[in-house]
């Protein structure tokens, strides 16, 4: 029997094309599957997310012994004057009422003050010799916990992580990085919505760790992404620690 010693290559035949074709139309519909099903996920999140932050809440109470975040009164509002102001001096975070600050700027100097930075407004600092931020009569934790708005506590958190930052005046400091839950979320949503510009006061066990500033909460459309808040800035490493590693225990 004669053997063909150069056998004809097999042609592309229509089932290979066939076959080619749909396994290109499986590829195309699995990923159309996963945009869609991305689709209903993102507005079941977006319906979720409208429906969470529409509940009305319950008051909270503060807790002493852990961790309580206040709404502090620092700024003016229409028919309400500030309560509070809050100082920043060497790491540290004070309370202070703002009567007698209100006096000290009424009565007449000789100078005109030197005029404050927006880096330092925002730390509630004054520059050397203005005389404003230490004249006010400094306000216990307990009383400014008596007479604020709980905006979350412990319960509303689900971890955190630290950061640290460089200022270029005053060197390293940190940032701690907090996860919220849907209540959490919901909570600090309705509050920053209406209190831009105004103050947080983190206290951890009586003692005050930070007092961050509400500045440009995201919208509404963006909390369906974001559940995460970044507080700063705290200057000492162990207290951001210890604030952490506080909430990471809680879980």
């Amino acid at each position: 029997m004669a053997v063909d010693k150069n056998p004809a290559t097999p042609s592309p035949t229509s089932g290979n094309v066939y076959g080619r074709i749909i396994r290109e139309r499986g590829t195309t519909k699995i990923v159309l599957a996963f945009l869609v099903l991305g689709a209903v996920f993102l507005l079941y999140r977006q319906f979720h997310t409208y429906r969470v932050n529409a509940t009305q809440w319950p008051q909270l109470q503060p807790i002493p012994d852990g961790l309580t975040v206040l709404g502090l009164h620092d700024q003016d509002r229409p028919g309400k004057k500030r309560r509070f102001v809050a100082i920043e001096s060497n790491t540290a975070w004070q309370i202070r009422r703002p009567d007698d600050l209100e006096e000290e700027e009424e009565s007449p100097s000789e100078a005109d003050p030197p005029e404050m930075s927006e880096e330092m407004r925002d730390r509630g600092q004054a520059p050397a010799g203005q005389g404003r931020a230490v004249k006010g009569q400094i306000v216990p934790l307990e009383v400014v916990m008596k007479e604020s708005p709980v905006v979350l506590t412990e319960a509303h958190f689900t971890g955190a992580w630290v950061e640290t930052r460089d200022d270029p005046f005053r060197g390293e400091y940190y940032a701690v990085h907090i996860s919220l839950n849907d209540e959490g979320h919901s909570r600090f949503w309705q509050y920053s919505s209406k209190h831009q510009g105004e103050r947080l006061v983190f206290a951890l066990k009586g003692e005050i760790i930070t007092c961050t500033k509400m500045d440009n909460p995201p919208p509404l459309y963006l909390w369906t992404f974001t559940r995460s808040l970044c507080i700063e800035p705290i200057w000492v490493k162990e207290d951001a620690n210890r604030f952490a590693d506080y909430l990471n225990g809680k879980r």
